[in-house]
Formats: structure tokens, sequence, C-alpha cells
């Protein structure tokens, strides 16, 4: 289920403002953060404004596509953070063979 009072507290703003983007009265706002359920126009228009704002709805999924590349890029910054502590090592093994 959608909601909506969570999402709205998530982007910090009131009833009236979240109504005006959405496209309905701030009493349709209250209305669903009392249990009502928007219809479906209405349902699309609050995920994408709540994901304009990063503010993640529910338990939605990323799609796979967009996990697979999150995962390269992580494996990826772990390679790099792998290889500069590494090299931080390296340099502070040749120091303190140096300065012994």
């Amino acid at each position: 289920m959608l909601n909506v009072a969570q999402i709205r507290n998530r982007m910090g703003i009131t009833q009236k403002e979240f109504a005006k983007r959405v496209g309905v009265t701030h009493l349709a706002i209250a209305n669903w953060e009392k249990g009502a359920t928007p219809r479906d126009r209405h349902i699309k228009s609050i995920i994408e404004l709540a994901h304009s704002h990063n503010v993640r709805v529910g338990d939605e999924k990323l799609p796979s596509d967009e996990l697979l590349e999150l995962k390269k890029e992580l494996k990826d910054m772990l390679y790099k953070t792998e290889m500069a502590v590494l090299t931080l090592n390296n340099i502070s093994i040749k120091l303190k063979n140096y300065l012994d």
C-alpha cells in the first residue's frame, strides 16, 4: 500500500504543497493519509513526485539492469579502494625502512 503521509513527510512538505504538486485538493491528501486509496493516475503522479525528490516508495525493487550497474560500480570502487590501501601500505613500508 502507498503510504502518502510517509512520502510527504520524507519530502518535508505540507499537505497543501503536496496536493498542488500532485494536482488534487489538500482534502484528498488528508483522506489518502487517513487510509483512502488514491486513483491509479494519482498513484503514478505520487511515485514520480517522490522519485524526483529521491524519496523511496514502499518496498519497490530496483530494475535488474540498474541493480547490475550499481553492483558493477560498487565492485569498481572496492577495487580502487583496495589498490589505494596496498599503495599506502607499500609507501609506509618503504618509509619505515628508509627511516630505520
